[in-house]
């Protein structure tokens, strides 16, 4: 879904379809305030995305865009960032996904890129103008149900370790509890959990992560989490896209946090950040 914005202003986004398959895209904008943009107000365009064909739809607006004012400054918010998680070329005949998408981006030419918790650090290596949108606020924000001194971070895996023990620092929580996953790199499926801490008591944990799809890492950790906790355990990502529902993550956690809410699902113990 694409937003346009004209300095403060919305601008009417239409997106058509052609006989033959191929899109159309065009915007509306009140001709009467062109004469401001000229004077250095920039164009932002929100993407949230839904799919593939995004890409096209982005990549037709920003010309129709330039056409009309070819010295704009043009940015984009792209809250999650597409492909990202194929960061690496695991097996020979792969493609390196995220740097494809990002070179189809950088083409556009965006002044700046604003993104919400990418899930790679090679995003920013392959991005032009990146500008990481900080989520430590809403993390916060995840504990004013619970009481705070009782509170642990869980880190779900490796990758996500050093991020975790970031936010725990900036907010001053003193307990990162880390566990880690094997998958099958060929399959993609998780093959074990494993959990390194002794049991906390009545300490409430809360897993962090930037994505969750089908919930195949979260469900194996809250029941290995549950072992070492009298506690509540509560799960927070930033981009909740639960392609196998809400139910199934959500009866294996007292909480389910989210920023990004890909999914439009909702459920009692789903608290939109």
């Amino acid at each position: 879904m694409l937003k346009l914005f004209i300095g403060k202003d919305p601008a009417e986004v239409k997106i058509f379809k052609f006989p033959a398959g191929e899109s159309g895209v065009s915007y509306h904008w009140d001709s009467s305030r062109t004469r401001y943009v000229d004077r250095g107000l920039s164009a932002n365009i929100n993407l949230a995305w839904e799919g593939n064909d995004d890409l096209i739809h982005l990549a037709l607006l920003v010309d129709a865009i330039r056409r009309n004012h070819p010295h704009v400054e043009l940015n984009l918010t792209m809250p999650y960032f597409p492909y990202a998680r194929q960061d690496r070329v695991c097996n020979p005949g792969e493609s390196l996904s995220v740097k494809v998408i990002a070179d189809i981006i950088n083409a556009m030419g965006f002044a700046r890129v604003f993104v919400l918790d990418p899930h790679s650090d090679v995003v920013g290596a392959v991005l032009n103008n990146m500008v990481q949108i900080d989520i430590t606020r809403s993390i916060e924000d995840s504990f004013l149900s619970l009481p705070r001194w009782r509170c642990a971070l869980v880190s779900p895996d490796a990758g996500a370790l050093k991020k975790v023990y970031g936010y725990a620092k900036k907010i001053n929580i003193e307990k990162v509890v880390r566990a880690d996953k094997n998958r099958d790199v060929t399959s993609g499926k998780i093959t074990g959990t494993v959990v390194y801490s002794e049991h906390l008591g009545k300490t409430n944990l809360i897993v962090v992560d930037d994505i969750c799809d089908g919930g195949g890492t979260f469900i194996p950790l809250a029941q290995e989490l549950r072992k070492i906790t009298d506690g509540t355990v509560s799960l927070f990502v930033t981009h909740g896209i639960f392609t196998k529902g809400i139910d199934i993550v959500a009866d294996a956690y007292d909480n389910v946090f989210v920023v990004n809410n890909m999914s439009g699902l909702s459920h009692p113990k789903l608290k939109q950040l």
